[in-house]
Formats: structure tokens, C-alpha cells, sequence
């Protein structure tokens, strides 16, 4: 990814007794500059690139591109609703193979496809995302995968619990035999 660590960007830097420009700083170089360890998850940093591209920053350095489809942007990341959609399916997925893991299931795969519908006028929120797991293994337990399914629902995924106030969330899955 070019807009991994190491990459070079353009920005200002404030602080109380000037402001000034730094450019093409790598990220590399100055890991203390975009790192804030004390937020820890809690906070990222998305800047501007250009045209609408934005790269978002984690406290350990991670980066994401963020565009928008042409004419307006160059499709060079993904939108911001997908990557609601994605965050959703990362959450989720990990708290299924941690409890699958937990209960001694012999997972083999995970996949999580997310969709969502949006409301017609402004603002285009979600009003109903589907969450179906392709769950490949062997022997996977159908009793278990639902047990570790409604955990994640109910108990587990911020994700999930932060967008339920706006969009309802169906889970569905199907286990593939490996």
C-alpha cells in the first residue's frame, strides 16, 4: 500500500507558540508524531490527501485509504459506508473465531459478508444491515456457531452495539464442511 508506513504527506503542525509547515515527513521516521498511546483504539487521525482521498491513521501506525468513486475522487480506497460495513464484519469475525476457538470448533475459514440498505433521503444512514458468515470447518457445531453468533450480537462486538441504534442488524450463516 503507498500510503503505508513510510509514506510522505503534506500537513501543519499547531502548537502555542507557532504554527509552521513540515512537509514530507515519513511516518517512519517520526512514529512519536502521529502515535498517541494513551487512546489506544479510541482514536484515529484521517487526513486529507487530495482531491477526496484521506488516509486514516490508528495509534500504532496502520493506515487506510479513503476515496470516493470518479468523477469526484479516484477510487483508490474504500468509501467511507463500505468501511463502516468492513469495521462491522472485523468486529463480529473476531469474536467468532475467538469463540469458536474457545469452544474447540476446528474452524478452517471465516467469511463475513456485510450489506446494508440506506435511507432514501439525507442523511443516507443504514436502516438494515445483513451480517451472513460463511463458517468453513470441520464438524462445526451448529449449536455452538449460533451460541458464539448471538454472543457477538448481544454481548461482544462495539461495532455491532454502536450502529444498532440506527440500523437493525439480521445475522444468518452456513457452515461448509472442510
Amino acid at each position: 500500500n503507498a500510503y503505508g508506513r513510510g509514506a510522505n504527506f503534506s500537513f501543519k503542525l499547531a502548537s502555542k507558540a507557532s504554527t509552521f509547515d513540515i512537509e514530507r515527513i515519513k511516518l517512519k521516521d517520526y512514529p512519536w508524531f502521529f502515535v498517541d498511546m494513551s487512546s489506544a483504539g479510541r482514536e484515529v487521525t484521517v487526513r486529507w490527501s487530495s482531491n477526496f482521498q484521506f488516509v486514516g491513521f490508528d495509534h500504532m501506525g496502520h493506515s487506510v485509504v479513503i476515496d470516493a468513486d470518479r468523477p469526484n475522487g479516484e477510487g483508490t480506497g474504500m468509501r467511507p459506508m463500505a468501511l463502516l460495513l468492513a469495521a462491522l464484519g472485523g468486529c463480529t469475525g473476531m469474536d467468532i473465531v475467538q469463540g469458536l476457538k474457545k469452544f474447540g470448533q476446528s474452524l478452517k475459514g471465516l467469511e463475513v459478508k456485510v450489506s446494508g440498505e440506506v435511507n432514501e433521503k439525507l442523511p443516507h444512514y443504514y436502516t438494515k444491515i445483513r451480517v451472513h458468515y460463511l463458517v468453513k470447518g470441520e464438524s462445526i457445531d451448529k449449536a455452538v456457531l449460533e451460541r458464539v453468533i448471538k454472543e457477538s450480537d448481544e454481548l461482544f462486538c462495539s461495532v455491532g452495539a454502536t450502529i444498532k441504534g440506527r440500523a437493525e442488524i439480521l445475522t444468518s450463516y452456513e457452515i461448509v464442511e472442510v
